[in-house]
């Protein structure tokens, strides 16, 4: 039997993020704390693009695959064709490095979290700013989002908080005794967080504090 061999990729700088396409599983993307991104199609091969001046702080990429979009240190969105690595936009607005950026699920809505304590939503289809939303109360360093109009956030302010676009409101959760430094949904209520002290927590939007924390996780 012919044994399939699994492409190596080398990179001389730490990896700060990663992303896949969940679909094919064709493509990665990596951010490298000297400001290059890479691309590389496990299928083909595939070539470099340039886009940031400094880190690169996090990346996401669309549910169809067609659309990677790169956060750094240097303020900027960057957003980039998957099959081409070719920029598709810059996107620029927030005042601190962008640490944080995820799509809403089946769209090409993003939503960014920044050093700037505000979140900020685009449409990555026309590559234009929508609007940016105001809470937190240190550094955002988290974010995600699945089907419905919303999102939930996290940051240094040891706080969660839902967003909902199409209300224009929010839910604030606190309950955390360090800095939240991930957040992911498991479903439209409910959601999962990491912080610094070590723990995990499973939490709703029906509950200000944790439904469940186990320390030392």
């Amino acid at each position: 039997k012919n044994k399939k061999k699994n492409k190596k990729f080398k990179n001389k700088n730490s990896i700060s993020s990663a992303a896949a396409d969940v679909k094919t599983s064709s493509e990665q993307a990596n951010g490298h704390v000297d400001g290059e991104e890479n691309g590389d199609d496990a299928n083909s091969g595939g070539g470099p693009g340039r886009g940031h001046t400094g880190e690169v702080m996090c990346c996401a990429v669309s549910t169809d695959g067609t659309t990677l979009v790169t956060g750094g240190e240097d303020r900027c969105l960057i957003v980039w064709d998957t099959e081409t690595f070719q920029v598709k936009y810059r996107l620029h607005g927030h005042r601190g490095p962008v640490t944080c950026v995820a799509f809403r699920e089946n769209t090409l809505t993003c939503f960014s979290g920044s050093a700037d304590r505000t979140v900020r939503v685009w449409n990555l289809e026309t590559g234009s700013y929508v609007e940016s939303l105001y809470g937190h109360q240190a550094e955002v360093v988290s974010i995600d989002s699945l089907l419905q109009d919303r999102a939930v956030s996290s940051g240094y302010d040891k706080t969660c908080r839902m967003w909902k676009i199409a209300q224009q409101t929010q839910l604030l959760f606190k309950g955390a005794k360090s800095s939240i430094d991930m957040i992911r949904m498991i479903d439209d209520d409910r959601w999962v967080t990491a912080s610094q002290d070590g723990s995990v927590a499973l939490w709703s939007n029906k509950k200000k504090k944790p439904l469940f924390r186990k320390d030392n996780a």
